[in-house]
């Protein structure tokens, strides 16, 4: 049997609530010079929305680390 005394979760995966084509549908973006740019604001707003809810808002895979395992 294990024990696992400090553990964490790490994200592995995730796959955004949002696309790229969505949203620049949205804002009625035809070009790509700010795909860069409005994928991180995506990001960063997801971000936001997930640390004020406390909730994950994206398909996300976890692994659990053990302390053992980050040497």
């Amino acid at each position: 049997m294990t024990i696992y005394s400090l553990t964490r979760l790490q994200t592995i995966n995730t796959v955004s609530i949002l696309t790229l084509m969505d949203v620049k549908a949205h804002l009625r973006v035809d070009y790509t010079d700010e795909d860069a740019l409005i994928t991180g604001l995506i990001d960063a707003a997801t971000d936001a929305i997930e640390a004020h809810l406390w909730r994950c808002l994206r398909l996300t895979s976890w692994r659990l680390v053990s302390r053992s395992e980050e040497h």
